[in-house]
């Protein structure tokens, strides 16, 4: 999977800060709520079946 220019500011706002709750990180990435944690769930799933951790 090849993670996009929002995908990776997700990544990051959350390795930097792994408790935002998620209308903050959608704020911090340009993103409304519901795409934002749409996202970070798919990102978690994709992490978990490669055995690595999204933080």
């Amino acid at each position: 999977m090849k993670l996009d220019a929002i995908d990776r500011r997700i990544r990051r706002a959350l390795q930097k800060d792994g408790r935002c709750p998620n209308n903050e990180l959608a704020r911090r990435v340009g993103l409304s709520p519901s795409p934002c944690l749409r996202r970070m769930r798919m990102l978690e799933k994709v992490a978990l079946s490669r055995g690595m951790s999204l933080l």
